[in-house]
């Protein structure tokens, strides 16, 4: 099977694991894979590479020309007009030339940019379009919280959103949440398919050490983890540290290691000030991503404190963390609020759930409870690092891919 993987993301960014991941799973299964990156080369922060990868796990990786950095670093109508014709000048001769030599495209996220090429060259080029989405980017989710004010951008989000998943063969979700909402737009059951996140077993593995990582921060005792991010949308991190300061308040020797950056990082350090916890609290800052696994080795339990009110709802109950599979297969304990793939992942007995998205107490408690039983920490650990060599992996996850890419396929 030849599969043709479109994405508007950037080859070294987050948002792009999930599709390079399932990439990369497909052809270890022994399928041609091309990734075709239509958006920007770089990140918009990023110093420009020399040379960027062509290859990776025998999947070919193509690329076509980026946006000028005045029209990244300045969003808005004119640079989203802009974006456009360059899309359909530039980039759809492309893409229609690459969806004629395969047999199927597998596109991420119904957004504009992204979807509208897709879909034109899947229907010039008589090839099976089968769509991905791993967020609700509309109103109710990322629109809401990223666009403030702009309803003409929010209305074309959320039109995309529901719009394209009616004109793909087969859509899949990474959570049962998402899949309920693109029900609601008219999709039918029998189109939608749930995989969710995974994680690369080649980067986190309980083998990784974390001891340099303890020396550099002073770490001793119980250290917990929060990977994430600092702003509207992310995690809650006043209930984290409000939890943090109910379990420090029962045991002094505890410590909590912060990664993470956002507009609400300063609000966040200020906070534990005023809790005098500046001293059991480590915020590092935003590291690179290839330093994650050592921080999260250094740690052992890592904490999940997502919140379920509006406009968080789609955002975190509908996602599927990608954070959350890392630190299963790093083999560690974790604590998690009992929302969407959360609960999927860690229940019977490879975490500990917090039923409530917004009690710091109920989750402090959950804390204390494994700081004062460290067997528990490691049974949690281990369990959690055995359902992530069996399921939540690209490579695994792959295998249902394929079915769906496949299926698409016999219905042309």
């Amino acid at each position: 099977m030849k599969v043709l993987v479109i994405t508007q993301y950037p080859i070294f960014a987050s948002t792009s694991n999930r599709m390079l991941g399932f990439a990369c799973g497909l052809a270890k299964r022994g399928h041609i894979v091309t990734y075709l990156v239509i958006g920007n080369k770089y990140l918009s922060n990023e110093k420009k590479r020399s040379k960027l990868p062509n290859i990776i796990d025998d999947v070919r990786i193509k690329y076509t020309i980026s946006l000028p950095d005045m029209f990244i670093k300045t969003p808005g109508i004119i640079s989203g007009l802009f974006a456009m014709i360059l899309l359909f000048i530039a980039k759809l001769p492309i893409v229609i030339c690459y969806a004629f030599r395969n047999d199927v495209l597998y596109s991420s996220k119904p957004l504009p940019y992204g979807a509208s090429i897709s879909w034109i060259a899947s229907f010039i080029s008589r090839t099976p379009y089968v769509l991905d989405t791993d967020d609700w980017e509309g109103v109710g989710g990322f629109a809401t919280v990223k666009q403030a004010n702009r309803a003409f951008i929010k209305a074309a989000i959320t039109y995309f959103e529901e719009k394209m998943p009616l004109l793909a063969s087969s859509i899949v979700t990474a959570s049962q949440l998402l899949a309920d909402r693109i029900l609601l737009s008219g999709v039918s059951k029998e189109k939608i398919w749930i995989i969710p996140n995974g994680a690369d077993l080649t980067i986190f593995k309980a083998a990784v050490s974390g001891e340099r990582i303890r020396k550099e921060n002073g770490l001793s005792g119980v250290v917990f983890i929060y990977v994430g991010t600092f702003k509207m949308g992310g995690a809650n991190w006043r209930m984290l540290i409000d939890a943090f300061h109910y379990a420090y308040n029962i045991e002094k020797t505890i410590k909590l290691l912060i990664i993470g950056y956002g507009d609400q990082l300063a609000d966040a350090q200020r906070y534990c000030q005023e809790k005098e916890l500046g001293e059991n609290i480590i915020f590092t800052g935003k590291i690179n991503h290839n330093e994650v696994p050592n921080y999260i080795a250094a740690a052992d339990v890592c904490l999940l404190p997502y919140q379920d009110s509006f406009p968080h709802t789609f955002i975190n109950i509908g996602r599927s963390s990608i954070k959350l599979y890392e630190y299963m297969a790093m083999g560690k304990a974790i604590i998690g609020t009992n929302v969407g793939e959360v609960s999927a992942a860690l229940e019977h007995g490879a975490g500990v759930l917090v039923p409530s998205c917004n009690d710091p107490i109920a989750f402090g408690k959950a804390m204390v409870e494994l700081i004062q039983n460290p067997i528990k920490i490691n049974q949690l650990g281990n369990e959690a690092r055995r359902r992530t060599e069996m399921y939540y992996n690209y490579y695994s996850l792959s295998e249902r891919l394929q079915l769906v890419l496949m299926a698409a396929i016999s219905k042309r």
